[in-house]
């Protein structure tokens, strides 16, 4: 009887076992709500308690027409898979507020009318997506959208640019119409543009509510930055953009809430004094420059975080820099 107790026991926990293996908890709270079931067929005994699905890496080639069956899902994760077409059907998907699909081989995405019309995060990182995905004109609150290393050459303009866009990741397209973003994007408050081919600035497109702009590793024309046109920025990142023969900080020190400033490798030989005007400023990363000195108002910033390493600096700028920031994050080569 002792054993039939022990072997039923170990039956039910292998039981309780297994399934829990079909799903993880988004975060601490093991509720139905943030239960994130991880297998198809598993999901489908419950449909109506399904909130989140998790099937990356499963080496799908086409979007799971089983999906429609959750009425109550939330968020998708369909990344690291080989589908190659999206067209989600009309009326679907209408408590969804997540979707990740990076890392496919996706070319066509589209959306049914009266579609995903909750959604706030959509994730197409690393596909071989040509079109911008049309978002703006069924109604959409997109707010975040991911669509860095694909091919998308236009920006949409007008109503088929989404008007409630905060995060833009575009990185590494060949886009050949940026101004259309900054003209589109007025409620913008991150955006990045590495490897874009993003030569210069759009004249008197003003983004007031930009908070993180990334436009690293372009031959941008700097003389086209009008920092009044970008009155909360915070982060700049101009890495790999060459400023040899400019002084960026006669501008860059109008930009009086900067806090984090990348300058990585881009081919400067001094910095100037004004520097000292960026008085919100706590990170800095001068990395793979040719600096050798810095100036005496360099040392009177709050700086929490200076990368600082492969430049030729003078082995006294070293020792001040060492002294100066001792309570700071100093990455830099030892003497």
């Amino acid at each position: 009887m002792i054993a039939f107790r022990i072997l039923s026991f170990l039956f039910l926990l292998s039981i309780s076992y297994s399934a829990r293996c079909q799903y993880y908890y988004n975060g601490l709270d093991e509720t139905i709500e943030n239960r994130v079931y991880t297998s198809l067929s598993f999901a489908l005994r419950e449909p109506e308690s399904v909130y989140n699905i998790d099937l990356r890496n499963r080496k799908l080639t086409e979007f799971p027409e089983q999906l429609y069956k959750f009425p109550n899902l939330r968020s998708i994760i369909l990344s690291d898979n080989n589908i190659q077409k999206v067209d989600i059907m009309p009326n679907k998907f209408q408590n969804v507020v997540m979707l990740d699909i990076a890392n496919n081989r996706i070319k066509e995405f589209s959306i049914g009318r009266n579609s995903l019309t909750f959604l706030k995060r959509l994730n197409l990182d690393n596909n071989q997506l040509i079109l911008f995905p049309q978002l703006g004109n069924f109604h959409f609150v997109i707010e975040e959208l991911y669509l860095r290393y694909n091919f998308i050459a236009k920006i949409p303009e007008g109503e088929v640019f989404p008007s409630t866009l905060k995060f833009l990741y575009i990185d590494n397209n060949p886009i050949q119409n940026h101004a259309a973003i900054f003209r589109e994007g007025k409620q913008l408050e991150t955006l990045t543009l590495y490897h874009t081919g993003f030569v210069s600035f759009p004249e008197n497109e003003r983004l007031n509510k930009l908070i993180k702009l990334s436009v690293s590793d372009n031959e941008l024309d700097w003389a086209s930055f009008n920092p009044a046109l970008y009155p909360i920025l915070v982060d700049l990142n101009l890495s790999s953009i060459s400023l040899q023969s400019d002084d960026p900080f006669i501008k860059l020190s109008e930009l009086k809430k900067l806090r984090h400033l990348n300058l990585e490798g881009c081919s400067l030989l001094n910095i100037s004094p004004t520097i000292e005007n960026l008085k919100k400023l706590k990170e800095i990363n001068l990395n793979g420059n040719e600096i050798s000195k810095l100036p005496n108002e360099f040392y009177s910033l709050k700086l929490k975080l200076i990368h600082i390493k492969n430049n030729p600096l003078s082995a006294a700028t070293k020792d001040q820099l060492n002294r100066t920031f001792k309570r700071s994050i100093l990455k830099i080569e030892e003497p």
